[in-house]
């Protein structure tokens, strides 16, 4: 049987090389990371524009006003379906 003994100066190796090696992985993921956060924000205000224009439109409410009040284009209204 092998016996492993790592010994105290090793061991704080060992736990140094480990913070440093997390370290690196938080430096590569991080912006990653962030990076999906913000499109995950943009595609949710996105949805709920989109959900807001269509109870608009349900309602009767002019195509000018919806434009004003979500922000979107008559070409994105357009695209995502909401006018013809």
């Amino acid at each position: 049987m092998l016996d492993i003994v790592i010994s105290k100066n090793n061991y704080q190796r060992v736990l140094k090389c480990q913070k440093v090696y997390e370290a690196d992985i938080t430096d590569l993921v991080k912006p990653h990371y962030e990076k999906g956060l913000q499109e995950g924000k943009k595609k949710g205000e996105l949805k709920a524009k989109i959900e807001t224009a269509k109870k608009l439109i349900k309602k009767g409410i002019d195509i000018n006003i919806i434009i004003e009040a979500t922000g979107l284009s008559k070409k994105e209204l357009k695209k995502y379906g909401i006018i013809k």
